[in-house]
Parts: C-alpha cells; structure tokens; sequence
C-alpha cells in the first residue's frame, strides 16, 4: 500500500501475512495515539494563523497542461490490490475512486497499471495491455467526473522490482545486474526490447486517452524499469543508454517521445521521478545546492502538530506508495551482489534528477511529480515537512512545468506556504485519504482541522489496504 511514494505497496502475501501479526498491538498503539487528536488539532490551528480556506492558494485551481483542476491536492499512485489477478475492475476498487472523488481532492492518480500481460509488479494491480480494457474504465472515468475530479492513470513496468510469488516469467532491465531489494537479476533488454516496452508505454497510453482519463503519469522513480535505467548502480551499459546521465535518460525521453507520437501534444502525460535514490544522497546538500530535506526534531523544535501525530508510528520501513515495496523475500530470488569499484554503490542523486527533470520538460512533460526513497524517513524526523520539499523547490525553480510534491504532505500551513513561497504546483497524499477519504473536504471547511493519519502504516496489512483506526465521530 503505500504513501505518495507513493507507492508509490504491499510486498505481497508473505509480508501481510508476516505484517498481520503485529497489527493488534500496533492498533492497541493506535488507539492510545487517537487520544491525543484534540491535542494535535489544537497545536496545528495556532501554526496555521487566521488563513481562511477561501483565502488559500491550496483550492486555487492548478493545470497539468490541459488538464485543468478544481485544486492543488492530489491523491498519490496507491496500489489498492483490488483489482482482478488479470488487472480488471472489480465493485469495491470501484467504490475506492467514487470516495476519493468525492472527498475533495482535486486530481486523483490511480494505483499503478501494468502495460504487459505477462509483466506484473504486484498482484491484483491495475492493468491497462490490451484495448479490452478501454470500456471498464469509461464506468471508472465517469464515476470521477461525476464528482467534479480528474483522473490520471499511472503506467509502470516493473522490471527487478517486481514483488509477484512467483515473479514474471521473463524481467526485463538496463543490465543484468542483481536488484538490491529484490535479488532478482533481469535480463538485459535488447534493441528490440527496448522498441517493444516504447510500443506497450504508447498503446498504455492511447488506451487510457480513449477510455476518457484526464492524463497519464509515467512512474520512473520507485526502482522500477524507468528509475533503473537513470540509476548507475542498476545501468552498467555501455552503448547510448548506458553510462553519463544524458544518456541514461535516453531510454525515458524516448518512451516519452513514443507516447507524444501516439496520443499528441494536447494529452496530459505526466512522469514521476525519483529526487535521489538513497536517502544518504538528500542529505547531500551539495547535490543541489539547498538545504537537506529533512530537518531534525533538534533544529525544529517542537515543530508541527503532525509530526508529533506521525512519532506514534514507526515509518522507518514505511509502506510503500502503489508499489514501493519493503524487503521481503521473492521466491527464486538470487542474493544481491555486493558493491565494488566495477558496481556502484549508488544510483541516481539529486544534481542528476535535475538534469533528468530539464530533459523531459524539453521533451514536453506536462508534470512532474517529486518522490523518492521515501521509505527511509518517518514524519516525526522531517518536523512535519514533506519529505521531499527542499529539493521539490529547487526543481520548481528551475523547469518550466509544474512540480507535484509527494510524500509526507500532513500539514495545511506547510503546504500552503510551499505553494505561495515555492511554487510548488500541488500536493500528493496517500495515507492520509486512506484514513479518511474525505480530508480534503475538511480542509476547506477548517484548514486548522488535522489528518488523523498516524503513518501507523497498519493499512498496508489489511485487504484493500484500508485505515485501522475506527471511523471519525
């Protein structure tokens, strides 16, 4: 399951099964937590000042090029597993977008939809590989509409990253080289693999603007094919797609290209990009230049409401936002090879991602959605400020189209000051509409009001992933 990195997931049944035996104590943690809402309630609306939700920025309308928006917030990829073993629509997936939509939230990217039928990063996902699918998702499309939001499909191959027991029979990647969270070694993909994934990106892509969606977001961060062909420690070619980041983009600017060709200039395609790799690279502040991403409960003090509401919950190993998954086993899995002087230690970092983001905005992107290796922080260690937002400020600063910021999005003031001070575009949540379907609502009623989101992560080992807590009064 997972938050805004995304996640943008449930490792499959080994890790719920393993994760439901701790969810009663983690749900007796919980309920001691929810005791202190008022509490929190209370510490956000003396952060947030005399703001009025008709005054803020966040219910301005925002566009991802012609995709136009009632407002600023945007439901983060979530992979729900509850679709089909074949990708399809079911009635309670279904119910899923009809709360979300009328909950409030301006722009709602689905859980990730797999675009080969035999390559599938994780059970009972979406799926979108063949033109059978167009018509299910006109009944998804309209439920959204009806209730005046817009709807973006996220497309991914998943490559090494896969968490299906057993994995895809044939994996795809830049190298064969051992995943380090997986083991899964893939195999190289040739010239012709490589024309045959740009031809499965574009007819995912022409399917879903026939089926009537809004736009599409293509999900290169999360170690999945995309993010693996800009990572060093996964790429190890060494003909155009392989070695200076110019051409380790090659692969993404192509498939963004290819999808340009099949659905034209006025389709919203959105890409979702990793800001580093590893989380020792965000605290590099020389990659960017900025400040490092997280500030330290010491240099904040007593900072933010939510990050007081997210130290009850231990997201170290967070879950994952609509496919990032944790470190479970995979059956048939080989052991991670080490790092040495021929292997790279690390993959993308920030000074890259920024080349990477000035590139797709040259190839027309309409958006590009901030993530990264999201799982390492917790809420209480970043003071109640997205995870990623420094460096989110910086793209924002430098590429000509709009940066969503995802991941740790708990606090109306903080995003609010973002969007005015940083012109950060929009806001992704996951586990916070998770919890409560209709927050978005409540904010524009009271933006002093506080998610009930603890980052318990206890969702993530429940069927369709749904919140824990008991319902709000």
């Amino acid at each position: 399951m997972g938050e805004e990195t995304c996640p943008e997931a449930d490792a499959g049944e080994g890790v719920r099964s393993r994760a439901e035996a701790g969810v009663t104590a983690e749900a007796g943690a919980m309920a001691a937590a929810v005791a202190t809402e008022a509490t929190v309630a209370e510490e956000a609306a003396e952060t947030v000042g005399a703001a009025a939700a008709g005054a803020s920025t966040l219910f301005d309308g925002v566009s991802f090029g012609s995709l136009r928006a009632k407002n600023r917030f945007v439901r983060a990829a979530t992979w729900e597993g509850l679709a089909t073993d074949e990708g399809r629509m079911t009635p309670e997936l279904l119910e899923v977008y009809r709360e979300l939509a009328a909950g409030g939230v301006g722009t709602i990217l689905t859980g990730y939809a797999h675009i080969v039928a035999d390559e599938q990063p994780n059970p009972r996902m979406m799926g979108i590989y063949d033109d059978s699918f167009v018509d299910e998702y006109r009944e998804l499309v309209d439920v959204v509409h009806e209730a005046g939001a817009r709807l973006v499909l996220q497309v991914a191959y998943g490559g090494s990253a896969t968490r299906l027991d057993p994995p895809s029979k044939r994996i795809l990647g830049p190298s064969a080289v051992a995943n380090p969270k997986t083991g899964i070694v893939p195999v190289e993909a040739s010239e012709d693999d490589l024309a045959s994934l740009r031809d499965a990106f574009a007819a995912a892509v022409r399917r879903a603007r026939v089926a009537g969606f809004d736009g599409v977001e293509l999900h290169a961060a999360h170690g999945y094919l995309l993010s693996q062909f800009l990572s060093p420690r996964l790429n190890r070619r060494t003909d155009a797609y392989g070695g200076s980041i110019e051409n380790r983009v090659r692969f993404l600017a192509e498939v963004v290209d290819a999808c340009r060709n099949a659905v034209g200039d006025r389709f919203p395609l959105l890409v979702k990009l990793n800001c580093a790799d590893e989380r020792r690279d965000l605290d590099d502040a020389a990659g960017v230049g900025a400040p490092s991403v997280c500030t330290t409960e010491a240099d904040a003090g007593a900072s933010g409401a939510n990050a007081a509401a997210g130290d009850a919950a231990a997201a170290a190993d967070a879950a994952r936002v609509e496919g990032e998954a944790s470190t479970a086993d995979v059956s048939a899995a080989a052991p991670a090879a080490p790092a040495t002087a021929e292997t790279p230690e690390r993959g993308l970092v920030p000074k890259e991602s920024l080349r990477v983001a000035a590139v797709l905005a040259e190839h027309g992107i309409d958006a590009i959605e901030v993530s990264g290796d999201w799982h390492a922080f917790s809420p209480k260690e970043c003071a109640g400020e997205p995870f990623f937002a420094s460096f989110a400020a910086r793209l924002a600063r430098q590429v000509p189209v709009p940066v969503i910021l995802t991941g740790g999005n708990r606090r109306f003031d903080v995003m609010e000051r973002l969007a005015r001070e940083d012109g950060i575009a929009a806001f992704g949540l996951c586990r916070p509409l998770v919890c409560e379907p209709d927050l978005v609502n409540r904010w524009q009623k009271d933006p002093h009001a506080a998610p009930r989101c603890l980052s318990c992560n206890g969702c993530n080992s429940t069927p369709g992933h749904r919140c824990i807590l008991p319902p709000r009064r």
